[in-house]
């Protein structure tokens, strides 16, 4: 663009080089700052650069213009009212870039000198004063010229070329002789480098490629080192990083390290400022957490630890199976640690370290929660025939798994270990012997013991069974006579010696031994132990048999229970029974028959009287029976004769209880005192 009075009218105006619609643009300006619409010229492909000068010599402003694209100028030659005639164009060198006007040969006629960017030369055109040029000629100057002016440059009154050249960083000289040609001269500016772009600082993921870049204006064009510092003062250079992007791929070594490039030219230097190189690495385990066995409602802690840059955060989880985990709120620090219950047993810990690098899991550890035994099943109470086997069970839980000792005590006082009973189910033969000895088991582990409760046995020896001269097997006899009493047990079932004898206890303080032993059936499952004994007096007594060996020692695995012996008078043919027919009761079921005897005065009232009922229905029973059943066919009742007087007669209610399969039942009595 250019500006001077276009239309004479003494006000500034505007001539405008447009590159893209190859016109000029004229505004002719109002003098106040505003200017007319604009009114257009067409020129060559691209100006570039337009100048105004009277070019034909009438006075008149005309204007040149510099077309980049078409290597020639255009001469508008102006009518003096802002209107221009159609263009003139004139050759010049390659991409006309930049032009100026002057008389360079003294002929008063203004001439053209034209920068010709692409062919690295100056074109003058000589003026004709008719707003013609002569046929360029042509000087070399500089890379890429893209300004040209002229003036006297030397004093000699002689008007020079003064050329500014990009590519070369120089300024081209061309001394004028005055009559249009010019004698060259190229210099070269030199400026000091001038930073234009400052490295930044960068922060890269280890293994990732980074680069610092920075730019400085200079003439002559500056080189450039980069070099590396670790502390900010000492300074080394980087072999072959001279070019201003310096790229890199670091290490975590390289984190903190400084970076700065230094430009120099023939001028002098400068260095850019610092840049910082950040190196973010993936966090590596450096201590894992370790396996943990703690006591119930104690601490437990579990720590690891991971390097990493930035620092890493921590996130413990946890798992109940290994595969599945969930994040423990607030566990985010090197240790965790909380306390422990025993539901957490066998659970498993890990921690994930985390940066902007990425993150990593250390391995698992086992949480092992002791607790002390707790019984979960305790002993009972048991009940067996002296000879078998008994089995004593107990359970408790804790961690680790408790051991077990079985212990004895006869007297739930003081206690004794049981010599290899190390197992949650005891089991011995039993003896009599054993009766009434109290079990229980200690369970122990590292935590501490728990004792079961105590469990009690009882050894009772082998039933028996008592029969007489008499039909009935309750002994209802004389206070003399012949007694056999009946063991009845599996001796194949028994490891007993070649000799053995009984020994009876009678119950009234006389003892007899060495009975013999007689084994009446032949697969040898019954003993008899056949003995007489006269009892001094009535009463009620219990006989006590024991198998012992030659030696005397009791075999107290066959140790038989007492057997109750009713030893009194029998009245029954002194004393009249009689009975009513049976009722049924409705309301209770049961059935009621009334039993009276009569002629009292023949018994003796001074002690107890015993009703017998032999051969009674099998099923059926007492409700309201005051003695037993022997055999489960016979019942004796017994009650005081207190209160009878003789010669009266004496009624009984006896309440029977029949299966639902038996209608009817009978029996037959018997009557004894004692």
């Amino acid at each position: 663009m250019t500006l001077g009075d276009l239309n004479g009218d003494g006000k500034i105006d505007l001539a405008v080089a447009n590159k893209g619609s190859g016109t000029v643009s004229v505004l002719l300006g109002n003098g106040d700052g505003t200017f007319q619409t604009q009114a257009t010229f067409a020129t060559g492909n691209s100006p570039y650069s337009v100048k105004l000068g009277d070019l034909n010599g009438d006075g008149k402003i005309d204007l040149a213009v510099a077309n980049s694209d078409s290597d020639t100028v255009s001469v508008l030659l102006g009518n003096g009212d802002g209107n221009f005639q159609t263009q003139t164009t004139f050759n010049t060198g390659g991409y006309s870039f930049s032009m100026t006007l002057g008389d360079l040969n003294g002929d008063g006629k203004n001439d053209l000198a034209v920068a010709n960017y692409g062919s690295n030369t100056v074109s003058v055109l000589l003026g004709n004063g008719d707003g013609t040029f002569q046929t360029p000629t042509t000087f070399d100057v500089g890379t890429y010229p893209t300004s040209v002016t002229l003036g006297d440059l030397n004093g000699d009154g002689k008007n020079d070329l003064a050329v500014a050249n990009y590519g070369s960083n120089t300024v081209s000289v061309l001394l004028g002789n005055g009559n249009g040609n010019f004698s060259g001269q190229a210099y070269t500016i030199i400026a000091p480098p001038l930073v234009t772009t400052q490295p930044s600082s960068a922060t890269v993921t280890t293994g990732a490629g980074i680069s610092f870049s920075a730019v400085a204006s200079g003439s002559p064009i500056p080189t450039v080192q980069w070099q590396v510092s670790t502390d900010g003062t000492n300074w080394s250079d980087i072999d072959g990083a001279t070019s201003p992007t310096y790229s890199l791929t670091p290490s975590a070594a390289d984190t903190g390290k400084q970076y700065h490039a230094v430009f120099t030219n023939a001028a002098g230097n400068v260095t850019t400022s610092a840049a910082t190189l950040t190196v973010n690495t993936v966090p590596v385990v450096s201590t894992q957490p370790s396996n943990t066995t703690v006591t119930a409602g104690t601490n437990a802690s579990f720590s690891a630890a991971a390097t990493g840059s930035p620092t890493p955060t921590v996130q413990w989880k946890v798992s109940t199976d290994g595969i599945n985990w969930t994040n423990i709120s607030g566990a985010t620090s090197a240790t965790y640690s909380f306390t422990t219950s025993a539901a957490d047993t066998s659970k498993q810990y890990h921690a994930v370290f985390t940066n902007v690098a990425g993150n990593v899991t250390t391995s698992a550890a086992t949480l092992t929660v002791n607790t002390v035994p707790v019984v979960t099943t305790q002993p009972s109470n048991t009940t067996v025939t002296a000879g078998a086997s008994v089995s004593f069970s107990a359970a408790a839980s804790g961690s680790p798994a408790p051991t077990v000792q079985w212990q004895v005590s006869t007297d739930g006082t003081n206690w004794s270990n049981i010599s290899g009973a190390t197992s949650t189910t005891y089991s011995f033969g039993t003896t009599v012997a054993d009766n009434g000895k109290q079990f229980r088991a200690i369970f122990t582990n590292s935590v501490g013991s728990v004792t079961s409760a105590l469990a009690t046995l009882t050894a009772v020896g082998r039933s028996m069974s008592v029969q007489t001269t008499y039909t009935t097997t309750v002994f209802t006899g004389l206070n003399t006579g012949t007694i056999k009493l009946v063991d009845v047990l599996d001796v194949l079932a028994l490891t007993l010696p070649t000799t053995y004898t009984a020994t009876v206890n009678w119950g009234d303080g006389q003892i007899d031994s060495n009975i013999p032993v007689a084994h009446p059936n032949t697969d040898g499952t019954t003993v008899h132990v056949l003995r007489a004994h006269t009892y001094a007096s009535g009463g009620t007594y219990r006989p006590l048999i024991t198998l012992v060996d030659a030696a005397g020692a009791s075999l107290t695995t066959i140790t038989s229970n007492t057997a109750t012996l009713i030893v009194g008078t029998d009245v029954s043919n002194k004393v009249s029974m009689t009975r009513s027919s049976p009722v049924k009761n409705r309301t209770t079921g049961f059935w009621a028959q009334t039993v009276t005897m009569n002629n009292i005065s023949g018994v003796d009232l001074t002690g107890n009287l015993d009703l017998v009922l032999i051969g009674l229905t099998p099923g059926v029973t007492l409700s309201n029976a005051t003695g037993s059943l022997s055999g489960g066919t016979n019942l004796y009742v017994r009650f005081s004769t207190t209160g009878l007087k003789a010669g009266r007669s004496v009624s009984l209610v006896l309440n029977f209880v029949l299966p639902t399969t038996i209608t009817a039942y009978n029996y037959t009595f018997k009557t004894f005192t004692n």
